[in-house]
């Protein structure tokens, strides 16, 4: 390493000839042009390359309240019309999400957990939190008309948990120890026509008790013991992760329609016009 004493002659550095403002002006307007031109270039780079992932959140993250949902969670983000916007088809997500996505109904026989015809044309999985005030709402006013479907044989419905708020952990295990006595969507029904639509209620496990009583439980003994059983609530954390780390959801409700993603609670002419597109695309390919 070198160093510095005062006796050490300056070296000579040669002088350099002056630029005329000219020059200087054009250099610096070409310097600007090219930042410009790589900021467009990453823009254009990143919007034809960065298809929105699974499950990937809106901006700003998981807890903020939009249009029905916990942030807007659901899969394909950016694919919801805006207001006022109208669509005669929606996108179809890239090949890697549809194959993830046309995994995910399980169109079991027998299944608690699910409403409707195993062979229907259309399955429908939602992502759903008993404590979401979006939740209750898409369970209070669009569900009745997609029931008409399911009825009919065009629907098959199946719940999944995704429970983001303790609250809704602990009425998941309720609910699955409705499903073990094969009153789910009685206790479904009973508890998202009680919520407010205000905050995150909270339930004693007396409240359970009377609400499966109303639901039909036979065996309210046998209720009391599962709903009591740490057992039940890991299932639910379970399903909950399983949501978030594989699929990316981040809100609640999350669904998917055949081969469509739909975040929140979208109106219901929505859910409508999707479950429509998605059994046109099944009849046209047989």
């Amino acid at each position: 390493m070198s160093s510095y004493s005062p006796n050490t002659p300056t070296p000579h550095k040669p002088s350099r000839p002056t630029l005329s403002p000219l020059v200087i002006v054009l250099a610096t307007l070409l310097g600007l042009l090219l930042v410009v031109a790589g900021f467009l270039a990453g823009r254009y780079a990143y919007s034809s390359k960065a298809t929105p992932a699974p499950g990937a959140s809106a901006p700003g993250g998981g807890q903020g309240q939009g249009q029905g949902g916990q942030g807007q969670g659901g899969q394909g983000q950016g694919q919801q019309p805006q207001p006022g916007e109208t669509r005669d088809t929606l996108p179809e997500p890239p090949p890697e999400v549809l194959e993830l996505i046309r995994k995910e109904p399980k169109r079991e026989e027998g299944d608690p957990f699910a409403q409707g015809a195993v062979d229907a044309p259309v399955v429908i999985v939602e992502y759903s939190d008993f404590s979401c005030p979006f939740c209750a709402q898409f369970a209070t006013k669009t569900k009745p008309e997609i029931q008409k479907l399911i009825d009919d044989g065009t629907v098959r419905f199946e719940w999944r948990d995704l429970a983001l708020f303790p609250e809704g952990k602990t009425t998941g295990a309720a609910g699955r120890a409705a499903a073990a006595q094969d009153k789910f969507w009685e206790f479904h029904d009973l508890v998202f026509a009680d919520h407010s639509g205000q905050g995150h209620p909270s339930y004693t496990v007396d409240q359970y008790v009377e609400f499966a009583k109303q639901a039909g439980v036979e065996d309210l003994d046998k209720f009391r013991a599962a709903i009591e059983d740490p057992a039940l609530e890991e299932a639910v954390f379970k399903a909950t992760d399983e949501a978030v780390m594989r699929l990316g959801l981040r809100g609640t409700p999350a669904f998917i329609i055949n081969d469509q993603v739909v975040s929140g609670a979208q109106p219901t002419e929505y859910f409508q016009k999707v479950i429509q597109e998605q059994l046109d695309k099944v009849n046209a390919a047989k």
